[in-house]
């Protein structure tokens, strides 16, 4: 099989002069499009990606929304329709879309 060849090959001989330059080479965040500014290195960039507040994440309260990641927490305190909420009346606690509509 010749794939399985190559890649012998390139375990054996790898071209680090390339892979070097490569890495070097300036990119962009996944996540630019949402606001990211970060602009390095493509070696920094798997570091960078897990920790990027522009990165789209589901919301854990399973309203079906994705949010900014540095938004989540605000999201989730402030405007889930399912967050946690206690009826300011009555001081019944539920998802804050049933007490707000159904309850009241």
């Amino acid at each position: 099989n010749s794939l399985t060849e190559r890649n012998r090959i390139k375990k054996y001989f790898p071209d680090k002069a390339s892979e070097r330059r490569i890495k070097e080479l300036k990119v962009k965040c996944d996540n630019h499009k949402n606001g990211c500014k970060w602009e390095q290195e493509l070696a920094q960039l798997e570091e960078h990606l897990p920790k990027c507040g522009y990165a789209k994440v589901r919301c854990k309260n399973k309203c079906k929304k994705f949010v900014l990641q540095h938004n989540l927490r605000n999201h989730l305190q402030n405007q889930c329709p399912m967050r946690e909420y206690q009826c300011p009346k009555c001081k019944e606690k539920g998802k804050y879309q049933t007490i707000t509509t159904d309850h009241l």
